[in-house]
């Protein structure tokens, strides 16, 4: 929400996976090979007075500990069990299984200055079924 100030808005646009009935939808090819743990899929989105739109991307992981952003990834285990850190708080997390973690800060954007709600979401999907996802358009499968 805009608290002073003025400014225009963004808008980001650059979906490349997507998740849905057990499928991963990658937009673009990955280059998977028995060297890779386990793939990470990292999502920013924008709404409100700053703008709107999702950013996303995959990243294979080939070792680990492995850090994105605040997260650090520490070690995959039995049936799928992911063990990561954020800013000091430890979690295991099931296949299935999601962690959320939000805060509010006021930040300076353009000319203006913003109340900004942040969600932390690390999930756990488990095994999916990798599926390349290209066509003409960027509509969703």
């Amino acid at each position: 929400m805009l608290v002073n100030g003025s400014s225009s808005k963004i808008m980001i646009d650059f979906p490349m996976y997507v998740v849905e009935d057990s499928t991963l939808r990658v937009m673009g090819s990955l280059e998977l090979n028995s060297s890779v743990i386990l793939l990470l899929g990292g999502l920013h989105s924008i709404s409100g007075d700053m703008g709107g739109g999702v950013s996303s991307n995959v990243y294979p992981v080939l070792s680990l500990p492995y850090i994105f952003e605040d997260v650090e990834i520490l070690s995959v285990g039995d049936g799928g069990r992911v063990e990561v850190a954020y800013n000091g708080t430890f979690l295991t997390l099931k296949p299935g299984e999601s962690w959320n973690y939000s805060y509010s800060v006021v930040e300076e954007f353009m000319d203006g200055f913003f109340n900004i709600t942040v969600t932390i979401t690390i999930e756990n999907y488990g095994s999916l079924v990798y599926q390349h996802w290209c066509c003409e358009s960027w509509e969703r499968p």
